[in-house]
C-alpha cells in the first residue's frame, strides 16, 4: 500500500508557457473533475488563463492571468507602469537550466524579482482559488485535505523541480502534500482511462510504444514512450521539438498587418494602444477557436482598431485601401473599414508554416534508430485541438493510429489528478467486478470486487477505485505504472468475499409514475429534518459530483432544504421517463441510504 495517506480529494495545478488553470476531484470518484471556467472576454469563458503575475510597485502581488493582462494593458495606455511588475510566460525560463534559491526573473521592462516569488504567487493563487470554491460550495474541506499535483514539462532537471517543491511549499503546501509528474506521462495516463468514444481513433489507447505529440500554445513538444514489461512507461527518445504552437498563428496574423502598414507603423500602435492590441489578439483567439472547429468556414472576420489605419495614414499619407494595394495582397479586399475578412483559404495559409514544421519533426523523429515504426501518436495540447492541425498529421502519416481525446488541451490536468489519486490509493491486486440484484433483477443492489484469491486491500474495503501494482522506488516520481483497473463506485462497504449488501427497504411502492413537484418539496422538509448528509442520496440517485457541487453552489451551504429539492427534482429530470425516475425507485434509493421510509406513507400515499 501506499506510505501516502489517502486525501478527500486531489488537486493539479498546470502551470503551462502560456496558459494555466486548475482542476480537481473526490477521492470517491476521480473521474468526475471539476474544472474552472474564466471569463475571457464578453460572453466567452476558457479553461485556462494567461500565465503571467503582475505585481505592484512595492513587488507585492496583484493579480494573475486576464486580470493581471487587464491591469497591465490599462496601466501601459496612460503610461503608469514603468513602476509595476509584469511577467508573461515565465514558465519558459526555467527550462534546460540550473536553478537555485537566488534565480531571478526579468519583466518586459527589465526589472527584476526572485523566480521562487513569482513562481510561488502563481501557486498560491491556484490553490487559493481551489480552497475558495470549496468553501463557497460548503464542502468543509481543508488545505490538510488535498493532495496537490504539478505536471511539468520532460526537459526540467532535478534541480528545477527541486525549486518548483520549494515555491509550492512557500506558496503553503507541504511536501509530504505534493506529487510532481511529467506532462505527457499524465497525459498518456488519462488517454488510457478514456472509453473507446472518446477518442478520435475509435478505439482504446493501449499501444505498447507510442509518440506525445504536446502541441501547445508556443511550443510543440515531441516525446516518444515505451511501456516496459513491468508496466512503467519509459522514455525511448528525448523530448525535442520548436516554437510551432498556435502562438505561430499569431505570429504570422502580425506579419500579414506588417506588410500592409509596415513595421514602424505596427511598432507605433502597438506603444501607443495597447489597449486595442489587447483587444485585437483576443479577437483573433476567437476565430482561431471558431476555425479550430470548422475549418471549411467560408469567411474569418477580425475586428481591426481604426487607430492602426489613422497611424498609418499620419505616418504616409496614405489610407490603408492604398497599403493593400502596395502589398503581396494586391488584388484581394481583405481589409475594409475596421475589418479584416479571411476566405478559408487565406486564413489556413496563417497555419501552413507550424504545421509543416511540426510533420517535418515527427518524419525526422521517426527515422531515428530505435524509433522507426511507430504506431501510434497521441496528439494533446490546445494546438491539437485545431481540425486543420489533426488533419495534417492524419495525412502525413496515414499507416499510423492518431489518437486524439476529448479536450486535449485537458489532458495534462486530467492526468495529473489520476496520478495523483493513484499514489493515494493503491491496490496490489487486480479485480473484477462482480454485481448482486434485487431478485426481480431490476436494480443492482451492490457492487463489490471478486478476487481469486480471497484478498482484500483496505481501499477495495471502501469501495474505492484499485489499481494493479505501482512501483515507484528505483526512478523516482518520473516512473509510473499505467495498467490500472477501474472499478464501479459504490459507497457502502464491502468487506470481503462473501459479503452481500441487501437493501434496508421495508416498502416497495406499487407505482411507476414520476413524483410531483409537491411530493418532492414535501420529501425535501421531511429529509431535511433528518441527521443526514444530502450528497449521499445524491450519489445513489446517479447524480454526478459536478451535480453536487453546483447544487451546493447555487442552493448555499446552509439551506439544506433547498439542497434536498434541486437535486431531486434535478434526478428526476434527467431520469424522465424512465424507470429510475419513478416514486418506486426513489423509495427504494432512500432505503438503501439506511432512511426510516415511514415518512413516505405520508408523501407519495403509498
Amino acid at each position: 500500500m501506499s506510505s501516502k495517506t489517502q486525501k478527500l480529494l486531489v488537486a493539479a495545478i498546470d502551470l503551462g508557457t502560456d496558459s494555466s488553470g486548475y482542476a480537481f476531484s473526490f477521492s470517491h470518484d476521480p473521474t468526475e473533475v471539476m474544472i474552472r471556467k474564466w471569463n475571457s472576454g464578453p460572453g466567452m469563458s476558457s479553461d485556462k488563463q494567461p500565465t503571467c503575475v503582475l505585481c505592484n510597485p512595492a513587488g507585492q502581488f496583484h493579480s494573475f492571468g486576464y486580470e493581471a493582462e487587464n491591469k497591465y494593458t490599462e496601466l501601459s495606455q496612460v503610461k503608469e507602469h514603468d513602476n509595476w511588475y509584469f511577467f508573461r510566460k515565465f514558465i519558459n525560463m526555467l527550462s534546460d537550466k540550473q536553478v537555485d534559491m537566488g534565480f531571478e526573473l526579468t519583466d518586459e521592462k527589465g526589472l527584476k524579482m526572485p523566480a521562487i516569488k513569482i513562481f510561488a504567487m502563481a501557486i498560491r493563487y491556484f490553490k487559493d482559488h481551489v480552497l475558495q470554491e470549496l468553501k463557497i460550495a460548503g464542502r468543509g474541506q481543508t488545505l490538510n485535505d488535498i493532495h496537490w499535483v504539478l505536471p511539468v514539462p520532460t526537459s526540467w532537471t532535478d534541480s528545477v523541480k527541486n525549486f518548483l517543491r520549494k515555491a509550492a511549499n512557500e506558496a503553503g503546501i507541504d511536501g509530504a502534500n505534493l506529487t510532481i509528474v511529467l506532462a505527457p506521462d499524465a497525459a498518456a495516463v488519462y488517454c488510457e482511462a478514456l472509453p473507446s468514444d472518446r477518442l478520435s481513433c475509435g478505439g482504446r489507447f493501449d499501444d505498447d510504444k507510442y509518440m506525445v505529440l504536446d502541441l501547445g500554445d508556443s511550443k510543440a513538444v515531441f516525446t516518444v514512450h515505451e511501456k516496459q514489461p513491468n508496466g512503467k512507461i519509459q522514455e525511448v527518445h528525448e523530448a525535442s521539438g520548436g516554437s510551432w504552437g498556435s502562438t505561430r498563428v499569431d505570429e504570422e496574423f502580425t506579419q500579414m498587418i506588417i506588410n500592409i502598414v509596415e513595421d514602424h507603423t505596427f511598432k507605433e500602435f502597438c506603444d501607443n494602444s495597447p489597449v486595442d492590441l489587447l483587444n485585437m489578439r483576443r479577437e483573433l483567439e476567437i476565430n482561431k477557436m471558431i476555425y479550430s472547429r470548422n475549418d471549411n468556414c467560408c469567411k474569418i472576420v477580425i475586428k481591426v482598431p481604426v487607430c492602426l489605419g489613422t497611424t498609418y495614414f499620419k505616418n504616409t499619407g496614405k489610407t490603408v485601401k492604398d497599403a493593400v494595394e502596395q502589398s503581396p495582397y494586391k488584388g484581394k479586399r481583405i481589409w475594409m473599414g475596421d475589418r479584416i475578412r479571411f476566405d478559408a483559404e487565406l486564413f489556413r495559409s496563417l497555419y501552413k508554416n507550424s504545421i509543416s514544421n511540426i510533420t517535418n519533426h515527427i518524419e525526422n523523429i521517426c527515422q531515428k534508430p530505435g524509433v522507426k515504426g511507430i504506431p501510434t501518436f497521441l496528439m494533446i495540447g490546445k494546438f491539437s485541438e485545431f481540425q486543420i492541425v489533426q488533419e495534417a498529421v492524419i495525412k502525413a502519416f496515414p499507416n499510423s493510429k492518431v489518437v486524439i481525446p476529448d479536450e486535449p488541451d485537458l489532458a495534462v490536468v486530467k492526468g495529473a489528478l489520476l496520478l495523483g489519486h493513484k499514489l493515494g490509493q493503491i491496490c496490489d491486486y487486480n479485480f473484477e467486478l462482480q454485481q448482486r440484484t434485487n431478485k426481480d433483477h431490476s436494480s443492482v443492489v451492490s457492487t463489490f470486487a471478486k478476487h481469486d484469491e480471497d484478498v482484500y486491500s483496505d481501499d477495495c474495503a471502501k469501495g474505492a477505485k484499485c489499481y494493479s501494482s505501482y512501483d515507484l522506488s528505483d526512478k523516482g516520481e518520473d516512473a509510473l505504472s499505467s495498467d490500472y483497473v477501474e472499478m464501479s463506485m459504490h459507497r457502502r462497504a464491502i468487506g470481503g468475499l462473501e459479503t452481500q449488501l441487501e437493501t434496508q427497504m421495508t416498502l416497495e411502492a406499487n407505482t411507476t409514475r414520476s413524483p410531483t413537484d409537491d411530493e418532492l418539496f414535501a420529501l425535501s422538509r421531511q429529509l431535511n429534518k433528518l441527521d443526514k448528509e444530502w450528497w449521499l442520496l445524491a450519489k445513489l440517485l446517479g447524480l454526478s459530483d459536478k451535480q453536487v457541487y453546483e447544487i451546493e453552489r447555487g442552493a448555499g451551504s446552509k439551506h439544506i432544504g433547498r439542497q434536498y429539492y434541486t437535486m431531486l427534482k434535478v434526478w428526476r429530470g434527467q431520469n424522465a421517463g424512465q424507470e429510475k425516475g419513478s416514486v418506486r425507485y426513489l423509495i427504494r434509493q432512500l432505503g438503501e441510504a439506511g432512511i426510516d421510509l415511514k415518512m413516505t406513507d405520508t408523501v407519495f400515499g403509498n
